[in-house]
């Protein structure tokens, strides 16, 4: 059997219940292990009963070479993508006889299943933000900045019953929108402009994550066309999503779609990630992504269109594959709407 180290603070809580912001899991085939500091005792004995509680009194690395030691661990996994450098040669130094192997998604590749719990919590982090964006686009109007609208949808997730956001909210309107990632800026809206709205909700540690793209004013003739596309590649890649199917192909599916339609260049991100206890996780509708899809998995199917100076069309749901099929968790309508 393996000896694994956790670092990652979300694996940990996945694993074992804690959410404190200082710890580490030993895993062995005898024993399961939890290290944290005085500041998270109790908090770590309630949500961790399962697991073997170690309180360090000093520093958490002296106190992990200390367990190491005792449990006589000659082989210890490492997860590459959290271990920094300095922590690996620290431990390296103090435990010299200790063989440390990099690994890569240990965790990660058990959290892209999600169990029936899981994807309740998810549901209701959809439903929150279906909510939160009910009210903030009844109050969507010229005049007011990207950060106002931002503002009024961290509040409307706490009003939905939503923990917190689970990302920052973009709020990018008329030629931003063609930033994937822009982030609400001091940019007030116009009418005759579009503003995508892209926002996500935490319930009980697990996010969701959706985007809607509205018209202030009337819709040009431009932004129905292109809106059109998008919606028509999204809902395509949804419908071919099921058990076995390679991520990478629903990535094809909606890629084909805007590419045939002439924008294949201007949709230059994937069509989707996984989300969980992150809001980015594995796996993703990513071109070379070669995953096969499994009940239980929850991924985001976003297609989008930017164009410089113009301005940007994103619609993103959060999907679970079924045993059929799969099933679209966010409710909010998809057809092209105008407000203010």
């Amino acid at each position: 059997g393996q000896n694994l180290l956790v670092a990652n603070l979300i694996n940990i809580r996945y694993l074992s219940g804690f959410t404190g912001s200082n710890g580490y899991l030993i895993i062995t085939p005898r024993h399961q292990e939890l290290l944290t500091d005085f500041r998270y005792w109790e908090q770590a004995e309630e949500e961790a009963p399962d697991w073997t509680l170690i309180k360090a009194n000093q520093n958490l690395i002296a106190e992990l070479t200390f367990r190491v030691k005792k449990n006589r661990i000659k082989t210890l996994v490492l997860e590459a993508d959290t271990v920094t450098i300095a922590q690996e040669r620290l431990l390296k130094t103090r435990l010299p006889n200790v063989r440390m192997k990099p690994s890569m998604g240990i965790v990660e590749q058990l959290r892209m299943i999600k169990d029936a719990k899981e994807i309740e919590k998810v549901k209701k982090a959809c439903s929150v933000a279906d909510k939160a964006l009910e009210e903030v686009s009844a109050m969507i109007k010229p005049g007011l900045r990207e950060k106002d609208v931002a503002n009024i949808i961290l509040q409307a997730i706490r009003n939905a019953g939503g923990e917190k956001e689970s990302f920052d909210p973009i709020v990018a309107s008329g030629p931003l929108g063609a930033r994937p990632h822009a982030l609400a800026s001091e940019r007030r809206l116009k009418t005759g402009e579009s503003v995508v709205v892209d926002f996500g909700a935490k319930v009980e540690g697990y996010c969701s994550d959706m985007t809607r793209t509205f018209h202030i004013g009337r819709p040009s003739n431009r932004f129905i066309k292109l809106y059109d596309i998008v919606l028509q590649a999204q809902q395509e890649s949804i419908k071919a999503i099921k058990p076995g199917i390679s991520c990478r192909e629903i990535d094809t599916v909606a890629r084909r779609i805007i590419g045939q339609a002439g924008y294949g260049n201007q949709f230059g991100h994937n069509l989707g990630h996984g989300v969980g206890l992150a809001v980015h996780e594995a796996p993703s509708f990513a071109p070379g992504n070669e995953t096969r899809l499994a009940p239980g998995m929850i991924l985001s199917v976003e297609p989008g269109i930017y164009i410089e100076e113009w301005g940007g069309i994103r619609i993103e749901d959060l999907i679970v594959v079924t045993e059929g099929g799969c099933e679209v968790l966010t409710q909010t309508d998809r057809t092209p709407r105008q407000l203010g």
